[in-house]
């Protein structure tokens, strides 16, 4: 059997896919996989460090604006990526498509919806949604889709299809198997300290980081407190602000208030030792928390397609498993910057870490909200 995977640009739709694959490969290893995906996102580095091939189009998102410009590049790029995937498709032959969301895994489905409109190629298609709020792409190559996957039972009923079934988010089996005391260990983190984690998702995040430096003078007069910050590979560019200093950062690291990386490959090691996060508002980060059960403070991206983060986010805080904190917007120099407030972060961080009941509570509801099963029942699906 020869599956094809493709989705990315980030890691709510490259993980899931290694999951899924993952899996595939530990019931069936003789199957044959495929990755198509871009060149410089996170699936050309994370999916070959799992050992699975992977192959490179041209793609690009659509263009939400009225440029003409912007548009003829779009319809150029696409058009150039479907050829480059008709040639792998004919090339690879694959039985299955799995396609797990993003502008990355249109060229691919294009091409294939060609290649079967005029009867020249046939396969399966499983399409993957885990957002509350439907993606473009996925809205429109449901139509030759043969069975769709979602996150949310909300979901299900925006696609205009009957083979709609809820299977949760696929995370990896070895996020189910974690240790507190452990990964604190293993990470060097005092056992004793109240660890908050801050992250912006695979691609870090410049308002979240800005806000946490802002905030850090505040946070660490807490004498308990240990922020772990993972700032993302583009942190490098950013500019600290002036009232946090570079030198002040590393001080209060080796104090052992603090610890700033740019990037964690195993980021469940991280998980286990918080014991808050704050976070985007991913359905990939939000239900790995959940698998985990770890509390959150969710900073959905205001400029995420059709709000998608601030659905997911809402999902959250209705199950009482986090808390929900909104980027501002402000003028510029002239233009508008989004932004999040760093009193109002000190302030959520302060309170809900002094709520220990309600932190158990929402650790709880984190813990009762996802399904465990994802992978198994996605695997089923395919092998129907």
């Amino acid at each position: 059997m020869k599956y094809l995977f493709t989705g990315g640009g980030t890691g709510g739709h490259v993980y899931p896919a290694l999951a899924i694959a993952d899996e595939i490969r530990r019931q069936s290893p003789e199957a044959e996989f495929l990755f198509v995906g871009r060149k410089d996102k996170l699936e050309a580095r994370v999916v070959p460090n799992q050992e699975f091939p992977i192959k490179f189009v041209s793609s690009i998102a659509f263009p939400r604006g009225r440029s003409l410009l912007k548009l003829f590049s779009f319809v150029s790029i696409l058009c150039v990526g479907i050829l480059q995937s008709i040639i792998i498709l004919m090339r690879f032959q694959p039985k299955v498509i799995i396609g797990t969301g993003g502008y990355v895994s249109a060229p691919i489905l294009f091409a294939y919806g060609f290649l079967k409109k005029i009867k020249f190629f046939q396969s399966k298609v499983f399409l993957y949604e885990p957002n509350a709020c439907p993606g473009l792409l996925n809205k429109v190559c449901v139509r030759f889709s043969d069975c769709v996957g979602v996150g949310f039972d909300e979901t299900a009923s925006l696609f205009d299809k009957r083979n709609v079934v809820k299977v949760g988010y696929p995370v990896r089996r070895d996020f189910k198997a974690l240790d507190k005391l452990k990964s604190r260990e293993g990470l060097g983190i005092d056992q004793s300290r109240e660890v908050v984690l801050v992250f912006g998702g695979s691609g870090g995040s410049a308002a979240i980081n800005q806000a946490l430096y802002l905030a850090l003078p505040n946070l660490i007069k807490n004498p308990n407190i240990f922020i772990f910050h993972i700032t993302g590979k583009h942190s490098d560019v950013e500019t600290i602000p002036d009232v946090v200093t570079a030198k002040s950062l590393k001080r209060i690291e080796k104090e052992g208030f603090y610890r700033k990386v740019d990037y964690v490959d195993d980021i469940k090691r991280v998980y286990a030792a918080a014991d808050l996060v704050v976070c985007r508002g991913g359905a990939g980060t939000l239900t790995e928390l959940g698998v985990v059960g770890r509390p959150s403070i969710v900073i959905p991206a205001s400029v995420a397609a059709d709000d998608h983060q601030v659905a997911n986010a809402r999902q959250i805080e209705m199950l009482g498993a986090g808390k929900l904190l909104y980027e501002k917007a402000r003028w510029i120099d002239g233009k508008i910057e989004i932004y999040v407030d760093s009193k109002s972060l000190f302030e959520i961080v302060a309170k809900t870490l002094n709520e220990k009941e309600r932190l158990t509570e929402m650790s709880r509801a984190a813990l009762s909200s996802q399904k465990t099963d994802s992978v198994k029942l996605i695997v089923q699906l395919l092998e129907s």
